[in-house]
């Protein structure tokens, strides 16, 4: 399948499963927005592990639980990109 260019979304991403999605995406060509809600440390190592492999990506320290947030997330993947996700990946805990 080609993601390619496609914005994706992927909740609970700095570890475990929704890594591996979220590499997955960037890895089919997708721009990948990776979120956590605690541990920036690992959420920031993980962007990076996407940057290094080549792959597109943002990443964006939130709850996910709170409107609040995720109104400002929303709002920082449309500075970035241009436009809103084509992809969610609902994986938060």
């Amino acid at each position: 399948m080609n993601f390619k260019e496609k914005v994706v979304l992927v909740t609970g991403s700095s570890r475990g499963i929704g890594k591996a999605i979220a590499f997955k995406f960037a890895s089919l060509g997708a721009i990948v927005f990776i979120n956590g809600s605690k541990d920036e440390e690992t959420l920031k190592a993980t962007y990076n592990e996407i940057l290094s492999t080549g792959g597109k990506g943002y990443m964006y320290l939130c709850n996910v639980a709170s409107y609040k947030d995720v109104s400002a997330l929303f709002e920082y993947i449309y500075s970035q990109v241009g436009r809103s996700v084509d992809i969610l990946i609902n994986n938060a805990g």
